[in-house]
């Protein structure tokens, strides 16, 4: 074997290590730091390997030659790593890799037809098998601060990638402890996302997550959003007054007229929805709400029964206040965009993974840590 192709097969062994790093980047979108932690170990082992290869192989001093001057292609990385700090589609990304391996492999074999098309084979199996594994990562987005269903501490992180088998830092709830095992039995790998809700709406809107979670059902919402058939939890819509409020409950009409709080973005049903004679006072979260209540800036609060009775159990503010009636109950949902090629297969998974938590009796020693004997 002459010296030049020895060369050659030292730097092709580099420039394969720096081609797979880019795969992975391709094909799983959140696994960039790891990728980026191999390319800079791959810029190691260029400068340590060439200039040993061109020295005792060749016994020419290459070391001062620039990996641009001897890789035409070489430009393209940084490119590359623009092009997926903007997250194009994977259309554009795919035929970008594909002409990042077709000169990358001109450049190395010339018109050796043989040798570049193993490489090609090699980096498609690499391909295929990375694609595979990312098949098994689900991007999800709930919210922090919905007691006892999704409760985020002070050391919770906003974004978070969850293995099979490991469980969130600070984060934590009924829906949650459903979703994390029912997701983990069927091999997925989570990354979490925790927003206020209606951010966590926009992320699923704007397809930056695949799932959003636990959600309810409306006429609106059923028209861009698809949903699991299987629900994840179930909640009651109540109605919060002081202690010492003379009114009266009949039906919706008892609150013609008057101010009723309600959690901005949350979803209470289309009979709520539908009534035009009670005039609706957005708030931030049950703390505020009920603080406004006792203030009398507004005349009731519409809330998710056990959420609510959970925070005042935990403040101690029970007894201020009272539950007027249950205006209405609903199933809560996992939803995804009706474009999301991946819909129906997360949905699948998920119905098959909480009906082995079912069948295991893992789902009533979920039922049990969060409600006791109360559902």
């Amino acid at each position: 074997m002459s010296g030049e192709w020895r060369v050659n097969v030292t730097a092709t062994l580099v420039y394969c290590y720096f081609s797979l790093v880019f795969v992975e980047m391709f094909c799983s979108t959140w696994h960039i730091t790891c990728a980026l932690g191999k390319y800079a170990y791959g810029v190691l082992l260029y400068n340590a390997s060439w200039p040993f290869a061109s020295g005792y192989i060749v016994g020419t001093d290459f070391s001062s030659i620039s990996i641009q001057s001897y890789f035409p292609w070489a430009p393209l990385l940084p490119n590359t790593l623009a092009l997926y700090a903007k997250k194009v589609s994977c259309s554009t990304q795919m035929l970008y890799l594909k002409i990042f391996v077709t000169m990358l492999t001109k450049t190395l074999f010339g018109d050796n037809m043989h040798y570049r098309h193993l490489l090609i084979s090699l980096i498609l199996v690499l391909i295929s098998h990375s694609t595979s594994a990312d098949e098994k990562l689900i991007r999800v987005a709930t919210l922090s601060d919905y007691a006892p269903f999704c409760i985020a501490t002070e050391d919770s992180k906003s974004n978070q990638f969850i293995p099979v088998g490991q469980d969130a830092v600070g984060f934590s709830g009924y829906s949650w402890d459903v979703f994390r095992a029912s997701f983990h039995r069927m091999g997925y790998s989570i990354h979490l996302s925790i927003t206020p809700w209606a951010r966590a709406l926009h992320s699923l809107q704007s397809g930056k997550v695949d799932i959003l979670f636990p959600a309810g059902k409306s006429v609106e919402r059923l028209k861009v959003f698809d949903y699991s058939e299987e629900p994840i939890s179930e909640i009651n819509f109540a109605l919060y007054v002081n202690a010492g409020s003379t009114i009266l409950w009949r039906d919706l009409s008892s609150l013609e007229g008057l101010t009723v709080g309600v959690k901005r973005a949350f979803n209470y049903g289309d009979k709520w929805n539908s009534t035009t004679d009670i005039v609706k006072y957005d708030v931030n979260g049950s703390q505020q709400g009920f603080k406004m209540l006792a203030s009398n800036r507004i005349d009731a609060l519409l809330g998710y029964e056990y959420s609510w009775d959970y925070f005042l159990k935990q403040t101690g503010w029970k007894h201020k206040y009272r539950k007027l009636a249950i205006l209405d109950s609903t199933h809560e949902y996992l939803a995804s965009l009706k474009s999301n090629p991946r819909r129906d297969t997360l949905f699948k998974a998920f119905e098959q993974g909480k009906k082995q938590l079912i069948e295991s009796g893992e789902l009533d020693k979920i039922r049990q840590k969060w409600f006791g004997n109360n559902q």
